[in-house]
């Protein structure tokens, strides 16, 4: 089912694999991407999830936009935010950061 279809908001992300009793639960650091998919949410996502994301140092965040059509992407992680922003339209394809050779229509992401 689609995210729009659902009116939903989903949450992805990719970690790497670790092993630590001490830490069950992946930590900010072995995050390698989060992807945000964004209807109904997008001031929220922006206003507030996206500075705790980069004052909690994770390096790489998608927000994927379905009203405005385009893909957000922020890179770079410092405590008011993040150093590198980008909007891609539909025509454009990218790769995570630890995944270069891994690469994504703009176009499929957006449904």
């Amino acid at each position: 089912m689609h995210a729009r279809e659902r009116g939903a908001r989903i949450l992805v992300k990719i970690v790497r694999e670790f092993s630590n009793a001490n830490h069950p639960h992946p930590r900010p650091r072995d995050v390698l991407l989060t992807v945000e998919v964004m209807d109904s949410s997008r001031g929220y996502d922006r206003t507030l999830k996206l500075p705790l994301y980069a004052r909690a140092e994770l390096r790489e965040v998608w927000l994927v936009d379905l009203a405005a059509h385009v893909l957000e992407v922020y890179r770079r992680p410092a405590l008011r935010g993040y150093r590198q922003e980008q909007r891609l339209a539909p025509g454009r394809t990218l790769a995570p950061l630890a995944f270069p050779r891994l690469r994504f229509r703009v176009r499929e992401l957006l449904g």
